[in-house]
């Protein structure tokens, strides 16, 4: 889970990577995951890689454990959040089979 976390994290895209650094511009600059458990230490070591290679204003990385997420990540700062959940998954699965029925052209990322 928490490397598929960190593969969307990469993935990111420019408009997404700004609008987390406007958020955290605009804020202390802490940054919380949140899981459905506890993440081991080279979990949160690979998270913490993540972030930081891709957002260099991080100061703070705080983990916390959020059981009502379903078997999932969140990265928070002040009102935004980037996510991988199981229900988030099943969304956009369910959006793409959607997409197949109706005929319009799916594409994989």
């Amino acid at each position: 889970m928490s490397r598929v976390f960190v593969n969307r994290i990469n993935a990111l895209t420019s408009g997404e990577k700004e609008s987390l650094i406007s958020a955290l511009t605009h804020s202390s600059g802490k940054l919380s995951v949140r899981s459905t458990f506890e993440l081991p230490e080279a979990q949160q070591l690979a998270i913490q890689s993540a972030v930081k290679n891709n957002f260099s204003t991080v100061n703070q990385l705080d983990f916390e454990t959020a059981p009502h997420l379903i078997s999932g990540i969140e990265l928070l700062s002040d009102g935004y959040k980037i996510s991988w959940t199981i229900e988030d998954y099943l969304v956009s699965l369910e959006n793409h089979i959607s997409e197949l029925l109706n005929g319009k052209t799916y594409r994989t990322a």
